[in-house]
């Protein structure tokens, strides 16, 4: 109880201290009227709100380790990114290789076999057991920071993994996690705080740890399950992916092709988040009554359907 309302405090604080922080941060997202239509300059604390939050959490509860200290390089690569514009296949070289020395650095990440619950186990030989999951982990920290795109959208589908995780695991730790995220979300509702790199590459790279140590776990038992818990962000990185370089484009290049911005022409901001949280939340949600490949194939459908109406109107 005591840990709980010393999170809170920390987090009141931050409320109230919040334009300190941002003028300590000296870091903001600039409209250019190209992709970033935002009418005036947002400081980019959410990631810093988010991290620091993650570590004092974790040294209260007494369960700092070395893991930290990939999570803290990757904040810190969000970061330069944020503040420098980082050539984007060099990021991901640099991403790629923290996944890859961070899977093989503890067994709790090295995946044996992927289960299924339609087709038999696949095992994977020793190289697939490092690569594999180094390459999953760099997908979703990918998906995840381009799915940053509107307020409160990659909040609110972070704050539904961490409850998912919660349910599965049954660590109370995941539901702690919330507040901090509910923090960035009344200063982002505003528009007075943006997540950045920062926030969406350590956050996608830390909820990837964690549903992997899960799976290895038992906790989380089938492949089907991450899938359709990561499946808005994963599915429309693949399309943009192929777009991209169907058009002979760097398919690390941003565009106004997201499905936040197809949205966003077709219907307001609210409904837009409304509409996107759904194709979020559908997949998992309706695999608890038709089932996890019934639900995969009605979620490919409702996308590609969704994506296709949005671009006749």
């Amino acid at each position: 109880m005591i840990f709980v309302f010393s999170v809170i405090s920390i987090n009141i604080l931050i409320l109230i201290f919040h334009d300190y922080l941002a003028k300590f941060y000296n870091l903001h997202d600039v409209p250019d009227n190209v992709r970033k239509k935002h009418s005036f300059s947002v400081p980019l604390t959410g990631g810093i709100i988010v991290f620091l939050n993650i570590i004092i959490l974790n040294l209260i509860n007494n369960n700092l380790n070395f893991i930290y200290l990939f999570f803290t390089i990757v904040f810190i690569i969000g970061f330069l990114d944020d503040k420098f514009d980082l050539n984007p296949n060099k990021k991901i070289i640099f991403i790629f290789t923290i996944c890859l020395i961070s899977v093989i650095s503890f067994d709790t990440l090295q995946i044996e076999n992927l289960r299924f619950t339609f087709i038999s186990n696949i095992e994977l030989n020793n190289y697939l057991s490092y690569i594999f999951p180094a390459i999953c982990i760099l997908i979703f920290v990918n998906a995840l920071n381009m799915f940053d795109g509107a307020n409160l959208q990659v909040v609110t589908y972070t704050s539904f993994i961490f409850i998912i995780l919660f349910f599965y695991s049954q660590n109370t730790q995941y539901l702690i996690y919330l507040i901090p995220l509910i923090t960035f979300a009344i200063l982002n509702y505003k528009s007075r705080s943006f997540l950045g790199d920062s926030g969406s590459i350590f956050l996608g790279y830390f909820i990837s740890i964690n549903i992997i140590e899960n799976y290895n776990l038992g906790k989380i038992l089938y492949c089907e399950d991450i899938f359709l818990i990561m499946f808005l962000p994963g599915v429309d990185m693949s399309r943009l992916f192929i777009e991209r370089i169907y058009n002979k484009k760097n398919p690390f290049i941003g565009d106004l092709n997201h499905i936040h911005h197809l949205f966003k022409n077709r219907f307001n901001k609210h409904n837009s988040f409304i509409l996107i949280l759904f194709l979020a939340l559908f997949p998992l949600l309706s695999s608890l009554i038709i089932g996890k490949f019934l639900s995969l194939i009605t979620s490919f459908l409702i996308y590609f359907l969704s994506i296709y109406y949005l671009r006749k109107v």
